[in-house]
């Protein structure tokens, strides 16, 4: 048996993200298609969140440098350029707003808008309620919500405004 973290559906491809790589499924036929690990292109097994794309790719939230890329014809890819910070990234989640792009939240180095070309970050330093993030949304007006420990932050991408929820409004709880 194998820990399962996250399960998406594209088309007839059941996507599992799981400990031991990214599974897929066929939905028609029940049976695994192909299963992508460290073996054949990740960085890391342990996934812990995989986010479709419109044409079947799917972005993989692993401990990285980089984001990757699953490309169902082609296989692995890495996408854009390396996100820098103080540890090594252990992404842990991913989101994509209304300009596709994407968004990805690691537990100990903030959050990493990340372009093919180009990656920009948000930390503490930028006024995140932590660098530890547990979840991301970026929601239909485009603000992208993180989850922390102890309350959650809210970036006004048109304003450039992080606003802080903290254990006042979350009342202690994990987000």
């Amino acid at each position: 048996a194998d820990y399962i973290n996250d399960i998406k559906i594209t088309g007839d491809d059941i996507w599992l993200a799981t400990l031991n790589g990214v599974l897929a499924l066929s939905a028609r036929r029940g049976d695994l298609t192909v299963q992508y690990n460290r073996n054949n292109g990740l960085a890391h097994n342990s996934i812990n969140q995989i986010l479709p794309d419109s044409e079947g790719n799917v972005f993989v939230a692993t401990e990285s440098e980089r984001l990757f890329t699953i490309h169902p014809e082609s296989g692995i890819s890495d996408y854009g350029v390396s996100m820098y910070g103080l540890m090594l990234n252990k992404i842990v989640g991913l989101t994509r707003d209304s300009r596709g792009v994407i968004w990805a939240a690691t537990h100990g180095n903030g959050v990493f808008e990340c372009y093919p070309d180009s990656v920009n970050s948000l930390n503490t330093s930028h006024g995140l309620l932590s660098n530890y993030s547990y979840s991301i949304l970026a929601d239909s007006m485009d603000n992208i919500w993180i989850g922390h420990e102890r309350g959650f932050s809210c970036f006004n991408r048109g304003s450039g405004i992080i606003r802080v929820y903290s254990t006042d409004f979350a009342r202690g709880g994990s987000c």
